[in-house]
């Protein structure tokens, strides 16, 4: 027996701890590779989706309850050879869809794995005849259309922890089916007859399929709520388009109405007692016939016109001349009119006078004026005058140049009296003044009426001057006519006021 003798340096003597540790970390790498050497890599498909997994055993009824995944009796798997399963072949899984397909007033349930409606529909051994109508999930679908997928596929390298059981489950739930049998059923439109199957559920829907538009007036026999049955027939009474003009507003309208009057019975128009209808209301309507009614109103309203006075004038021996008295003021009148207006459309057409009567008579103004010419005396600086009329006058002044009358002319110079212009001379309105009539002016003189002007009206009077002595006037003067007065009928008696003076 022999003693084997070992030296540690003396710095190992304080590490002895890290040995253990090393120890298990070498354990526990071994275990690991152990199991991952037990591990197998299996694929599993099932539609598009392919999932790799690692498990214990392959064993084909374990595997895919490794994963979670339990059969139906009519679930369909694909098993490859072990051999095969080891190098990657899929275990390829077909789930029986559950299908509940309603019709001819039944439920059949149908357990298939086809991949589109007429795979199901064949599975379920119902006939599906032309023109009946199949609807998936309440939405009409074709006999070519897939069964839907569950959505959430992945593509192998992204299925790293897909879970199949899930996609199974989903894939088992019921999907719902309905057939809707088409029967027979014909429409009578006007004159036109057409028979044709519908699996449509009401009238409107049969007529919406056939592409058979309906119009706003048109009337439908049934209603287009009405249910489709076997041998049903739908009449259609064509509404006819019209344009109405109901106060000068058209628009368009249709209407089943053989008259005018049916027309506006039917969209509830009041045909007013003086209202126009053009066309009348018994013509016959026809397609795209314009119809107005013209709204007709009348209205009556009375119109006054006054009607001026008068103003009559009476001499007075009483009163001296130029002296004025009103006797009666006078008074308007009034004349009535009914007056009867029509409108069209709102619009004034005509107004007619119906009746005119003087609602009050006018009453005349009287004025008398004087007539008695009493004569007076002045003294002036020329000296006293004896004079029947004073007037106050616009006085103006001319001479032979300055009348307006070409020196060529042969009456330059010259009075409407013949006379030649000079001082001593004026120029009067004969309505006023007559002409020879004496008159004196203070600051003028005496003077002769012996002309007269195209601008001398009423109160105006022109002073002639010499040539060489012109002054110019322009004021209101005092004019006295001197006695003797003329014969009344040649005295004008009541003279405007015009111009007037200013005060």
């Amino acid at each position: 027996m022999c003693k084997l003798g070992l030296r540690l340096p003396g710095n190992a003597l304080s590490s002895w701890w890290l040995l253990p540790l090393a120890l298990g970390v070498v354990g526990a790498s071994l275990l690991a590779a152990f199991y991952m050497g037990t591990q197998h890599l299996v694929r599993v498909q099932i539609g598009d989706v392919v999932v790799t997994r690692r498990i214990r055993r392959v064993l084909p009824h374990k595997v895919l309850q490794q994963m979670g995944i339990a059969l139906s009796p009519e679930d369909r798997v694909e098993w490859p050879s072990l051999p095969a399963m080891r190098k990657g072949a899929p275990i390829i899984l077909h789930v029986a869809r559950t299908v509940y397909l309603l019709h001819d007033d039944e439920l059949t349930v149908v357990r298939t794995h086809a991949q589109d409606v007429a795979g199901a529909l064949a599975d379920s051994g119902v006939a599906v005849l032309p023109h009946d109508e199949i609807f998936m999930g309440g939405v009409r679908c074709a006999l070519d259309t897939r069964l839907p997928v569950p959505d959430g596929g992945c593509v192998e390298e992204d299925c790293v922890g897909y879970d199949l059981s899930a996609l199974v489950r989903a894939l088992r739930r019921p999907l719902r089916l309905s057939l809707r049998r088409a029967v027979p059923i014909g429409v009578q439109d006007g004159s036109t007859t057409l028979e044709f199957h519908t699996a449509a559920t009401t009238v409107g829907e049969a007529l919406y399929e056939q592409g058979i538009e309906i119009y706003a007036g048109d009337e439908v026999l049934p209603g287009l709520e009405a249910e489709i049955r076997p041998r049903l027939t739908v009449r259609i009474w064509r509404a006819v388009p019209v344009v109405v003009e109901v106060g000068g507003v058209p628009r368009m309208a249709r209407t089943l109405a053989q008259t005018v009057a049916g027309l506006f019975n039917e969209l509830q128009v009041a045909v007013g007692e003086l209202d126009r209808v053009l066309p009348g209301l018994d013509a016959p309507l026809e397609p795209e016939m314009r119809v107005a009614l013209v709204r007709v109103q009348e209205e009556q309203y009375l119109e006054e016109i006054p009607v001026p006075f008068e103003t009559r004038w009476e001499p007075d021996p009483s009163l001296e001349i130029d002296q004025r008295e009103i006797r009666v003021w006078g008074r308007e009148g009034a004349r009535r009119r009914l007056i009867r207006v029509r409108y069209e459309n709102g619009r004034e057409l005509y107004h007619l006078e119906q009746e005119r009567w003087m609602a009050q008579e006018p009453e005349d103004r009287v004025i008398r004026y004087g007539t008695w010419i009493p004569l007076r005396t002045l003294d002036t600086p020329d000296g006293p005058i004896t004079y029947w009329r004073h007037l106050r006058m616009l006085a103006t002044s001319y001479s032979a140049s300055t009348a307006g009358v070409s020196p060529g002319a042969s009456y330059f110079g010259f009075t409407r009296l013949g006379l030649r212009a000079r001082k001593g001379l004026v120029a009067v309105d004969p309505r006023v003044i007559n002409l020879r009539q004496e008159v004196y002016i203070p600051g003028y003189g005496h003077a002769v009426a012996a002309d007269t002007g195209s601008a001398i009206k009423w109160r105006r009077i022109d002073l002639c001057f010499d040539d060489d002595a012109l002054e110019l006037w322009h004021r209101w003067v005092d004019v006295y006519l001197l006695a003797p007065a003329p014969p009344e009928d040649e005295i004008n008696w009541v003279i405007p006021n015009y111009p007037k003076e200013r005060e």
